[in-house]
């Protein structure tokens, strides 16, 4: 496909896209660098979203006297927060092939 593209710029004609595909070239393995770098730093800041969260929570305001939160949703928040990164890792990775 790449060669055909080659030839076809050379000819001077625009490329084709090939069954819903543009033709790439991979970088260091990687087939989409730029989405690649962008799923890891929107990994990086729902991590950093989740740890301010979790040291919000148990370490600056107050528990009550069970050793709870006072906020009873908290738990919902950490498997939000949870599978919000494992899918920004799986999205890392599927663009990287």
């Amino acid at each position: 496909m790449l060669a055909r593209e080659e030839e076809r710029e050379k000819l001077g004609h625009k490329p084709v896209k090939y069954d819903g595909k543009w033709p790439l070239r991979r970088v260091y393995g990687i087939q989409e660098p730029v989405s690649v770098a962008l799923s890891a730093l929107n990994l990086a800041m729902q991590f950093h979203g989740w740890l301010s969260f979790f040291i919000l929570v148990y370490y600056k305001l107050p528990l009550r006297l069970n050793k709870r939160t006072y906020y009873e949703y908290t738990g919902l928040w950490h498997i939000y927060g949870i599978l919000a990164m494992n899918c920004w890792f799986w999205s890392a990775v599927f663009h990287s092939r």
